[in-house]
């Protein structure tokens, strides 16, 4: 697994940026690439719970779905999903002062990486890495207006 990780603090406190992040409605507002994002299973996001997230990446738009395998309210979610390829995004809450140290840590198999992108893992990564840092400023940017 290969692991990229980027903090922010936002101005916030934990509970404004943990309900603003975690709700699927407003995924499109700050995470990039995602065009729409909705509960299928579960009425809340809870362990368990299924999420469905359309997005593009590089031009290609696809459908990913991904259960949440790890919920502490306003400390900590995690949700692994199979496509584009194997991989959890974690996001972490954490008081400090002035706000909340928000951040995103995603893990991707890099073997599953090369055999569906051949040549092309290292951006990849790169461009998973862009994403996770993009959309956290994004959220701040949002929340902290």
């Amino acid at each position: 697994m290969k692991t990229v990780q980027y903090s922010i603090i936002i101005k916030k406190p934990v509970y404004e940026v943990f309900q603003y992040i975690e709700n699927p409605a407003h995924k499109p507002e700050w995470e990039e690439p995602v065009l729409e994002a909705k509960i299928t299973e579960g009425n809340t996001v809870k362990e368990g719970a299924t999420i469905e997230v359309k997005s593009q990446v590089l031009g290609r738009k696809f459908t990913a779905r991904g259960k949440v395998i790890t919920y502490e309210e306003n400390k900590k979610t995690s949700c692994i999903s199979s496509k584009p390829f194997n991989h959890v995004i974690t996001n972490t809450y954490e008081a400090v002062d002035g706000g909340t140290l928000f951040t995103r840590t995603g893990e991707a198999d890099i073997d599953a990486v090369k055999k569906k992108f051949k040549f092309a893992s290292p951006m990849v990564v790169k461009i998973m890495e862009s994403s996770l840092k993009q959309s956290a400023k994004k959220a701040k940017e949002i929340l902290e207006s």
